[in-house]
């Protein structure tokens, strides 16, 4: 494995300031570095600063030197002591999930199929529990070294005593981490370590690596996105900058250490095939819904026109239920409602959700005179989410070019489609197998408002379509794309690598 990166305007101002000594173009180095995630030119220029009575430079540092070493090939967190092996036993399947985020304190798609996942492992036969990152969830009600027990699942929360890892080296937070976790996996049993994409994707496998070397376990690592790039803001150029290719290089060497690899869509199985990852040791697990989301009551539709009244909704009713961010698009829906308005189209427009995008959104319907025709609910809790779904006629998932709108399925379409909604969706490569060949939902061109407004209108136009779109989604939803026979995929596979690791 080659790693390469071409000079970078930090390196030249680099060069520059050593030859100067100027401590002007020094520091305007170290600020380019940051920007262009030069850590090692970070690093350099700072220890050829003087020390500052306020130990600042210094502990400036000494964290670049973690992170440094955290990207190192040639690092790895190790549980403390000689290998340990634990007691087999032929069922249930022991699992222990490293995840970075729950419920009840997040109700984020991560949280929802962590959720789902170990809560349908353990009505499959399994025997899953999982063990959180170091001091989360850090609320109020909720202490350091607590148990918690989510549909019969246990879940550790490691304690350090009210300390903020986040200020420390990461590599000495990750030694920690493991150690921790370590504990747990004694007390627990295990037959296999699945590790889920952590805060920076590559850490969350790190920490299995350690736990699995250790106790002599198969390691399967869950690539839920890639998160290599998300250091720094979205920008061109982000992608081919140090920090990200050193990012790069480690999360391919850990999908390269894993058993086996699991990702969420057949597109980020190509993209990790692509990279490098055997076609034989990844498999697609997707995102799911509940059996819930199938039954069928007069209470949820009345709780929609109750919904669709309070917030002055009429018409046609667009609708889309995800974080307000940037990649979402929903600038792109609020345009093309603003279009069909202009046509003379009775619709209106629902947006669930919050987020950094929010305040720009609402300057952009305010701008746009659509005040009342598209309505903001902000955050709405999972469990009470379905009326929103049934107060929309048509769902649009808007999304924009990025890595996870181009390689990770979200979770809400699914939700959407087993509500029989039809569903319109921006033509990212992901998209393709949720909607089929305008089997389930269609297709607009990225970021084209108009084309939007254009389909969407066809299907208001034809509701025949409308209607063979949604029975069709709810059909595919519920033969395909079910937690419980996620469940099972888990479990055959988790057979497979423990029958392997026992034959080395």
């Amino acid at each position: 494995m080659t790693f390469e990166a071409t000079p970078s305007s930090a390196t030249l101002l680099e060069a520059q300031a050593q030859a100067s000594s100027d401590s002007a173009l020094t520091t305007a180095a170290i600020a380019a570095a940051q920007r262009e995630g030069d850590l090692q030119v970070q690093l350099r220029l700072l220890g050829s600063l003087p020390s500052k009575p306020d130990g600042l430079t210094a502990k400036r540092i000494n964290l670049l030197s973690g992170h440094l070493r955290e990207l190192s090939p040639s690092w790895f967190p190790v549980v403390p002591g000689p290998p340990e092996r634990l007691s087999r036993r032929a069922e249930p399947v022991r699992v222990c999930h490293l995840m970075k985020v729950c419920r009840p304190y997040e109700d984020t798609g991560g949280a929802i199929r962590n959720f789902n996942t170990v809560a349908s492992q353990l009505d499959a036969g399994l025997a899953p529990y999982v063990v959180t990152p170091i001091a989360y969830p850090r609320t109020d009600d909720v202490p350091d070294s607590m148990m918690t027990t989510l549909s019969g699942v246990r879940h550790y929360h490691l304690d350090v005593g009210g300390a903020d890892p986040s200020r420390w080296r990461r590599d000495d937070a990750l030694q920690l981490e493991v150690s921790l976790a370590a504990s747990v996996v004694r007390g627990m049993g295990a037959d296999v370590i699945h590790a889920a994409s952590g805060y920076r994707g590559y850490d969350g496998a790190l920490k299995g690596i350690a736990l699995a070397r250790h106790f002599d376990l198969p390691l399967v690592y869950e690539v839920r996105s890639l998160h290599e790039h998300t250091w720094a803001p979205a920008a061109e150029g982000t992608d081919e900058m140090p920090q990200t290719l050193l990012r790069r290089r480690r999360e391919d060497q850990c999908m390269a250490i894993a058993d086996h690899v699991v990702t969420i869509a057949e597109a980020m199985r190509d993209l990790l095939v692509r990279r490098g990852v055997s076609p034989d040791k990844v498999t697609v697990v997707p995102n799911a819904v509940d059996r819930h989301w199938f039954e069928e009551s007069p209470r949820f539709e009345a709780e929609a026109a109750a919904l669709r009244k309070r917030h002055g909704l009429r018409g046609t009713v667009l609708g889309y239920v995800s974080n307000l961010s940037g990649r979402e698009g929903h600038a792109v829906l609020i345009e093309a409602t603003g279009r069909l308005i202009a046509e003379g189209r009775d619709v209106s427009c629902l947006l669930v959700g919050d987020g950094p995008s929010r305040a720009a959104l609402e300057a952009q319907v305010a701008a746009a005179g659509l005040a009342g025709r598209v309505v903001f609910t902000g955050n709405v809790p999972h469990d009470d989410v379905r009326a929103a779904y049934e107060a929309i006629d048509i769902f649009v998932v808007p999304r924009i070019a990025d890595y996870a709108s181009d390689y990770v399925t979200p979770m809400k379409p699914f939700e959407a489609l087993a509500l029989r909604r039809p569903l319109v969706m921006s033509d990212r490569p992901v998209a393709n197998e949720i909607v089929g060949t305008e089997e389930r939902g269609l297709l607009f061109r990225t970021g084209d408002a108009s084309h939007l407004a254009h389909i969407v209108a066809r299907l208001i136009d034809d509701g025949d379509t409308a209607s063979r779109l949604g029975e069709a989604g709810r059909d595919w939803v519920r033969s395909a794309r079910r937690w419980d026979r996620n469940a099972e995929a888990y479990r055959a596979l988790y057979d497979v690598v423990i029958e392997g690791h026992g034959a080395r």
